[in-house]
């Protein structure tokens, strides 16, 4: 074969594989809200504990929580964590409709309000689970913040889907 051959059959397949490439991209990356994990104060014996349901209808991993309180001339303090599975693993899965309570804030001394974040992820997808292999190993500092971000949000660097619930502020005092 001539070479101005293999150059005109190249300019011919290379746009039907880029469209490829693109369809495949496209479709593994549609906007989607994901699932929803949903939480709120529980009252006990000492206080108060958060109880976290797994609404969705897969496996969610629970991977971070938060705990914001505002004192009454409105101060914040965070309080972050992160929540340990079983061992070997980054997070606690919860089944779907399961319920577990994950943290337990004392009875205030003094009225304040609080409100809980939580971090968690679920399985991508086996195309997003294959190139999250390659993904991984650029290094970070070659991409833009934003791009990195996007892209452990979207499944392409774990492939594990990740997303945050950040509660309302609760007002809790020192009598409920």
């Amino acid at each position: 074969m001539t070479r101005r051959r293999q150059k005109m059959i190249l300019w011919a397949v290379a746009p039907v594989g880029l469209l490829l490439l693109a369809v495949c991209i496209r479709v593994s990356t549609r906007p989607s809200a994901g699932p929803q994990m949903g939480f709120g104060l529980v009252r006990t014996d000492f206080g108060f504990a958060l109880s976290v349901t797994n609404s969705a209808t897969i496996p969610l991993g629970l991977e971070i929580l938060n705990t914001e309180l505002k004192d009454a001339q409105g101060r914040v303090n965070t309080s972050t964590g992160t929540i340990i599975g079983p061992p070997k693993t980054r997070f606690l899965t919860l089944s779907p409709n399961e319920t577990v309570q994950v943290n337990r804030i004392d009875r205030p001394l003094t009225p304040l309000s609080l409100r809980f974040t939580i971090g968690y992820s679920w399985d991508a997808g086996s195309l997003r689970n294959a190139v999250s292999s390659v993904v991984s190993r650029v290094p970070g500092s070659w991409l833009p913040r934003w791009f990195s971000e996007w892209l452990k949000k979207n499944g392409w660097i774990d492939g594990r889907c990740h997303r945050l619930n950040t509660g309302p502020w609760v007002a809790i005092g020192v009598d409920t």
